[in-house]
């Protein structure tokens, strides 16, 4: 019975370390607030997730066109325009390391951090 459990949890553990390569990101929410015209939101907004696989980084829906940028040590390391209604962006190859990505349109922006 011991050894049927041991076999169980370290089969677990290595189904779920073979799919490392690809993962969710949660990205927070942030409204620019300079404009008056926007009224009071008492509910918060839904998570926007994104999925990221190597150097493709897949959006959850159709979207209205995101301006998408990286920055890395407060500096712009690539950017990018996402048209409406593509859910896939693929990234350079060249591009390695940890991110803040930042999806922006109008005075709305969503931001987290990835690693390429």
């Amino acid at each position: 019975m011991k050894k049927k459990l041991i076999f169980t949890v370290l089969l677990f553990f290595s189904i779920n370390t073979m799919g490392q390569e690809s993962y969710q990101v949660y990205l927070t929410h942030y409204v620019n607030s300079d404009t008056k015209s926007n009224p009071i939101r008492r509910l918060p907004h839904a998570p926007f997730i994104i999925n990221v696989k190597e150097h493709s980084i897949q959006l959850p829906y159709n979207n209205d066109g995101f301006v998408l940028t990286l920055y890395q040590d407060n500096q712009t390391v690539y950017e990018t325009y996402i048209p409406a209604g593509m859910t896939t962006c693929e990234l350079p190859e060249t591009l390695s390391g940890e991110y803040e990505l930042q999806l922006s349109y109008g005075n709305y922006l969503y931001y987290g951090i990835i690693n390429l």
